[in-house]
């Protein structure tokens, strides 16, 4: 059988030095991904030296790195890999929490000089689906 992913949080504890060791691929071709795992994550170790050498590495490897983080409150971990981000997508749940919050948190990123490119609203009831086609087969 093939050897444990260490994932994320066995790297960033120095046990291997090999992205091969820490990625597994996706049922999507070209597509591996970095998984958590069960190794805790520190939010010192976010700032880290190793995890933007890291992000370097993968940056040269994939065309695209893509990072899914906790949400933004009350969570720093979404602030401090922003930090080494090249610009952040916003992703808002549908009706779990009250604007106020989402614009704390988009404000929390543009103070910390985070370039947030857009924002996607996801969970969104059919029925608001259904009203907008209606409207624009109207217009």
């Amino acid at each position: 059988a093939d050897p444990p992913i260490l994932g994320l949080g066995g790297y960033l504890a120095f046990e291997t030095d090999e992205l091969s060791e820490i990625t597994c691929n996706t049922v999507f071709p070209g597509v591996s991904c970095i998984p958590r795992t069960k190794a805790p994550i520190f939010p010192e170790q976010l700032r880290s030296h190793r995890l933007h050498e890291l992000l370097e590495e993968t940056s040269r490897t994939y065309g695209v790195v893509l990072i899914d983080t906790p949400p933004i409150e009350p969570y720093a971990d979404a602030e401090y890999l922003a930090e080494q981000a090249d610009a952040v997508v916003l992703v808002v749940r549908s009706r779990a929490h009250s604007w106020r919050r989402e614009r704390r948190a988009y404000r929390r990123l543009v103070d910390a000089g985070t370039q947030v490119v857009c924002a996607v609203l996801t969970d969104v009831h059919p029925l608001y689906s259904r009203l907008q086609a209606q409207t624009t087969a109207r217009s």
